[in-house]
């Protein structure tokens, strides 16, 4: 099997493990957000992953930082207002990390800075993840990993057009 058709399958399991692990819903939202994770090539562009946020859910994108080899985490949610960049996770100060509280509430816990209550709204966004950083991206239980996508990929983060 090829590297392509091993990621495309790898990608498929991924989706599918999504929508059977998600969270629990008693009833139908009033207002929601399909999110869709998607990795682009020049002009091709693949679903990697698609998640339904409700009012208050949250995801992560984990990193590690290039320079300090540090994690981060960035928690974004999804209120009424829209997709929410709510919160800031690190454990050192460099170039590209926060060095104030950005409007929101820092607070140092277990050696780590957190800044909290940001609430600044994303419409969407997009990085290139390269394989020493380990990017992955965490709803619940559920990690897509971002280390195998092929080099000079971009991943595009943001609503989908279609519900």
């Amino acid at each position: 099997m090829t590297k392509i058709s091993c990621f495309i399958l790898m990608t498929v399991l991924a989706v599918s493990l999504l929508w059977m692990v998600g969270p629990v819903r008693s009833s139908e939202p009033q207002c929601s957000l399909n999110l869709e994770v998607r990795q682009r090539n020049g002009e091709v562009s693949m679903l990697l992953l698609k998640l339904r946020l409700l009012p208050g859910d949250e995801f992560s994108v984990l990193y590690r930082h290039s320079v300090e080899q540090t994690w981060v985490e960035e928690i974004f949610g999804w209120s009424s207002d829209g997709l929410l960049l709510k919160s800031v996770r690190f454990a050192s100060l460099g170039a590209g990390l926060p060095f104030s509280d950005e409007g929101g509430s820092l607070t140092v816990d277990d050696a780590e800075f957190v800044i909290e209550h940001l609430d600044i709204l994303v419409t969407s966004f997009s990085f290139m993840p390269i394989p020493e950083n380990e990017y992955t991206i965490r709803w619940g239980t559920v990690e897509l990993e971002l280390a195998s996508l092929p080099s000079g990929a971009s991943v595009w983060i943001g609503p989908s057009e279609k519900p």
